[in-house]
């Protein structure tokens, strides 16, 4: 690589059990590949273990660039002990271009869908099995309903795996 860009999100946290180290392994990984890195329009915390403060500080820290997208990361990067000089950037997703106004010539016929694992306890740090079966049957239901009123394809997808496919299992097969 040239270059690594590590970004997009509120990924500077540690709410979930492997985030911070998790990013914190990319930035390390490309150190010592001697590959420069950049931490890019992020957006920070909650940052409270021991373990997410070690690898986030040190994420930032040894990045050649850093930036966040609001005061409240900056301040919170300081105070977990960052050193390095902080940008606020805004959200990079607010300078892409606007196509408000312009009519789609087709209309839409394929949806993606993914879906999180809500108080799902091998995803959320805390089990609620009453409000995760609330957040999977909501789910369906308003999949139902979609699909019931439009003339459309649903696709459901994951991006976690295996975590998404569950909860996205879970979701299918309450559907009608």
């Amino acid at each position: 690589l040239d270059m690594l860009i590590i970004g997009g999100g509120g990924i500077l946290m540690d709410f979930y059990n492997r985030e911070a180290q998790l990013f914190g392994s990319y930035g390390y990984m490309a150190r010592r590949g001697k590959v420069p890195y950049i931490v890019y329009g992020c957006g920070a915390g909650p940052i409270t273990s021991t373990m997410g403060k070690f690898f986030i500080k040190k994420l930032v820290n040894y990045s050649d660039s850093a930036s966040v997208r609001d005061p409240k990361s900056r301040d919170l990067l300081k105070k977990i002990g960052v050193r390095k000089e902080v940008e606020i950037i805004g959200d990079p997703s607010f300078a892409l271009p606007s196509i408000v106004g312009e009519k789609s010539k087709d209309r839409i016929r394929q949806i993606g869908v993914t879906v999180v694992p809500y108080y799902n306890l091998a995803y959320w740090p805390e089990a609620n099995d009453i409000k995760y079966d609330s957040y999977v049957q909501g789910m369906a239901d308003n999949l139902d309903a979609l699909l019931d009123a439009k003339d459309v394809q649903v696709n459901l997808f994951s991006t976690k795996f295996p975590h998404d496919v569950d909860v996205t299992v879970d979701v299918y097969n309450r559907m009608k």
